[in-house]
């Protein structure tokens, strides 16, 4: 990794400030360490990276954040099955089933619409699948499967809207 010049200068100068505000966050000081490490490492290995902008401080802090969110996702618990007592009382009438299955069968044919790309990512969200299980399915970096994700809702919502 090639670390440009005055990108060490950014670090330092950030550093201590940015930790405190992570270990606010996460409530645990190794992983505060850890956040802003990774945060500051990927930062300095990115080749757009410029630490000489004058807001060169605020990319450690958004990949920071990032990583904060992707802290917080990790220690979530998945969903499980509603009780039956919580159960969809649209799926007991039979023209409530019915209208369901049209809607799923007409949002389903949009979303084949989407660009082959973003239609993967939405295709596996909609089965089931979370960000991070998308990303190690096709290889991807997590960010990459993010900017698709949202890129596909936007666009679905514009198909939709039409």
């Amino acid at each position: 990794m090639i670390v440009k010049k005055g990108a060490g200068l950014i670090v330092l100068a950030t550093y201590s400030s940015q930790l405190k505000s992570i270990r606010r966050q996460v409530r645990d000081d190794a992983t505060a360490e850890n956040i802003i490490q990774t945060a500051c490492a990927a930062v300095l290995g990115d080749p757009e990276f410029d630490p000489t902008r004058p807001d060169a401080a605020g990319f450690i802090k958004r990949k920071a954040w990032w990583l904060i969110q992707d802290h917080w996702r990790g220690r979530g618990q998945a969903a499980g099955l509603l009780p039956d007592s919580l159960a969809d009382t649209r799926t007991i009438r039979p023209d409530r089933v019915i209208e369901r299955a049209e809607t799923s069968a007409w949002v389903w044919s949009r979303v084949a619409q989407l660009p082959k790309d973003l239609r993967a990512v939405m295709t596996l969200h909609l089965e089931g699948l979370d960000h991070n299980q998308i990303a190690a399915d096709h290889d991807l970096p997590i960010r990459i499967v993010y900017g698709r994700f949202h890129r596909a809702k936007v666009a679905l919502h514009r198909i939709l809207e039409q």
